[in-house]
C-alpha cells in the first residue's frame, strides 16, 4: 500500500479528494476509520476490524483523529503512530512536532522563542491562578491546553468586583472554569489580542503559503466558533510580512503542513493566535482560496508525490 489516510466516519471530504486524487495516479490508497484501528506493540502490527493490514508507505492523519480524544486518547495516538514511524511509515506531519503543536503551552513557548509574535500565554490549574490573569491582563481567552476543535474556548473580561465576590470572576464565570477544570485539569490562558477587521487563516505547505482566507463571522466575534458553524470565508491576499509570519511559526514547529490562524493588531503586526498541524479543505474551497500558482489541493498532492519519490530512491 502506498498510502493510508486516518479519519473518522463519517469521512470527510477532504479524505475523499485526497484517495480520489491518489487512484487517479494509480497509487493505492486506503480510507481508515480510527475507531476500527487496533495494534499491537511487539511485534509490530496494525489490525483494521479484526484483520491485519499492510504497512503504508505514508500514513496522512486529519485533524478529526486528534481533536475528538481525551489527554489520555492523545497518548495512546502518539504511541501507536510513533511506532509507525519507527517501522519505517512517512507520516504527515511527524508525531513528535504535531503532539507539540497540538499542546497549546508547549507550542507557545517553541513560537516566542523563535520571536513569533504571539500572545502572552501561561498554564492554569485553579481559579485562584485564573483570577491572577485576569487582574493582570483585563482581558484573557481560557481554553484546554490540548487542541480540541474550538470547543470550550471561552473569553473572560475583568469586571467590578460582586458584592459577595473575593475576585473579578462573577459566580457564573466561577461555574464554568470549575467545570473546565474538572473536565481538563489544566487550561491555557492567553492575553486577548484586540484586532483589526477579520481573523484569518493561512495554509503552509513544505515551507509556501498555498492559501489563505478570512473568518467572517470574526468580524463581530472573536469567537472562531462561529465561523466553524457557518464556515463563511472569503479570499485573503496576505502581505509579504503576514506570508513570512507564518512560514515562519510553521518552520518553527517542524511541521510539513499547517494553518496558522492569525490577526492584525491596530499597528498592523501580525499575531498567530495558533498553530494547527492540519490543513482546512472542503468542497469548492478553492473559490475562496488564495493561490500559489497551483491550487491548495494540487499541492497537497505534490506534496505526498516528492515524498514518495523519495523513499522509492533511498530503496
Amino acid at each position: 500500500m502506498n498510502i493510508a489516510i486516518f479519519d473518522r466516519e463519517p469521512f470527510s471530504y477532504m479524505s475523499f479528494f485526497l484517495k480520489n486524487s491518489f487512484l487517479k495516479l494509480d497509487l493505492n490508497v486506503e480510507i481508515y476509520n480510527w475507531e476500527d484501528l487496533s495494534f499491537s506493540s511487539y511485534p509490530f502490527y496494525i489490525k483494521y476490524r479484526n484483520e491485519k493490514i499492510t504497512l503504508p508507505k505514508v500514513l496522512i492523519t486529519l485533524s478529526r483523529v486528534y481533536t475528538r480524544n481525551t489527554y489520555n486518547d492523545l497518548t495512546l495516538i502518539k504511541h501507536f503512530l510513533e511506532s509507525m514511524e519507527n517501522n519505517g511509515v512517512y507520516c504527515f506531519n511527524p508525531i513528535n512536532p504535531t503532539m507539540n503543536s497540538i499542546n497549546k503551552l508547549f507550542s507557545s513557548n517553541i513560537l516566542g522563542k523563535n520571536q513569533v509574535s504571539i500572545p502572552e500565554t501561561a498554564s492554569v490549574k485553579s481559579i485562584k491562578e485564573i483570577s491572577y490573569y485576569i487582574n493582570k491582563w483585563e482581558d484573557v481567552i481560557i481554553k484546554p491546553a490540548m487542541g480540541h476543535g474550538s470547543i470550550d474556548v471561552h473569553r473572560l473580561i475583568k469586571k467590578e468586583l460582586w458584592s459577595d465576590a473575593t475576585t473579578s470572576i462573577n459566580p457564573f464565570e466561577e461555574i464554568l472554569i470549575w467545570e473546565l477544570l474538572q473536565r481538563y485539569g489544566v487550561l491555557c490562558i492567553q492575553r486577548f489580542v484586540e484586532k483589526v477587521n477579520y481573523e484569518y487563516r493561512l495554509q503552509v505547505i513544505d515551507g509556501e503559503v498555498v492559501s489563505a482566507f478570512d473568518k467572517l463571522s470574526s468580524l463581530n466575534s472573536w469567537n472562531s466558533v462561529d465561523y466553524l458553524k457557518n464556515q463563511t470565508a472569503s479570499p485573503h491576499i496576505p502581505s509579504k510580512l503576514e506570508i513570512n509570519t507564518a512560514i515562519k511559526a510553521v518552520n518553527s514547529l517542524n511541521l510539513n503542513w499547517a494553518t496558522v490562524d492569525m490577526v492584525n493588531t491596530k499597528d498592523n503586526e501580525p499575531f498567530v493566535i495558533e498553530v494547527n498541524p492540519a490543513l482546512s479543505l472542503w468542497d469548492n474551497y478553492s473559490e475562496v482560496s488564495y493561490t500559489c500558482n497551483l491550487p491548495i489541493e494540487e499541492k497537497i498532492i505534490e506534496s505526498v508525490k516528492r515524498k514518495l519519490a523519495k523513499m522509492e530512491g533511498a530503496i
